[in-house]
């Protein structure tokens, strides 16, 4: 299951206003020697909710870096290859009709 960000960093849920104003079960059978147990749990799993998180953000990273790679044709160039490139530079013959070749031989 997924973490969320408030819990990778703080270790623990929040507890919504709302449950302040009109108590809740968990806010009215709420034990201090319980939370301060269960805190110390959290903060000794914390490194290993971490890795877990980071494993599967790099496996997710690397599924996308293989579906890109799946999608790019390799292409071999070899000197005196005409590559298509845009031309900004103002030139007579603009426009439509002009070239956007450049030789990159020399």
């Amino acid at each position: 299951m997924g973490e969320t960000l408030f819990a990778l960093t703080y270790g623990s849920e929040a507890v919504a206003p709302v449950e302040m104003a009109l108590p809740s079960l968990r806010v009215q059978t709420y034990d201090p020697e319980e939370n301060h147990r269960k805190l110390l749990h959290q903060m000794d799993m914390i490194e290993t909710r971490r890795d877990t998180t980071l494993v599967r953000t790099i496996k997710e990273k690397s599924k996308v870096v293989i579906a890109y790679n799946s999608m790019v044709k390799p292409r071999p160039l070899e000197e005196g290859y005409m590559i298509p490139k845009r031309n900004f530079e103002h030139k007579e013959g603009h426009g439509k009709i002009a070239t956007i070749w450049e030789d990159h031989s020399s």
